[in-house]
């Protein structure tokens, strides 16, 4: 059994910084992540882009968190996806993500419509993201308590 995840995930976090990750990054007419969403969920789905949501866009799939931030990110199985989808200048965010291991889209599950990656993959994620680490051990706790 793992003893302290958090000091794994501090090593994933150093090794593999998800910023470092993204391929592509623009800005959505969209006023809310959750409009951003579901503009995301239409534009791949009608495209045949096979899609994972992760960090906060994936953990409120598992977990109901306060804290997020307005940004999507999203693995995306075709780099040049974003021209599948409107750019704009509102607040939201999109962050495309090649993944950089097949099992991410491999594993990812349909929640609530939305292709969303694995619970440990968002949790990998969120630590890796700089900005959810909190986010990451809460999700990380109701994994080990049985709870997602």
């Amino acid at each position: 059994m793992l003893r302290d995840p958090a000091q794994l995930l501090e090593i994933i976090a150093l090794e593999r910084p998800l910023d470092l990750l993204v391929k592509e990054s623009f800005r959505l007419e969209a006023l809310s992540i959750g409009e951003g969403e579901e503009q995301v969920r239409r534009a791949f789905d009608e495209n045949g882009v096979k899609y994972g949501l992760t960090v906060f866009s994936g953990l409120k799939r598992f977990y109901e968190y306060y804290i997020t931030f307005p940004r999507i990110d999203v693995y995306v199985s075709d780099e040049s996806a974003g021209r599948f989808i409107q750019h704009g200048r509102g607040p939201v965010t999109v962050n495309l993500i090649p993944p950089d291991h097949p099992s991410i889209l491999r594993e990812t599950k349909k929640i609530e419509g939305f292709s969303v990656c694995a619970p440990l993959q968002v949790v990998i994620d969120l630590f890796c993201s700089g900005v959810g680490r909190d986010a990451a051990m809460k999700l990380l706790e109701a994994i080990h308590n049985g709870k997602v």
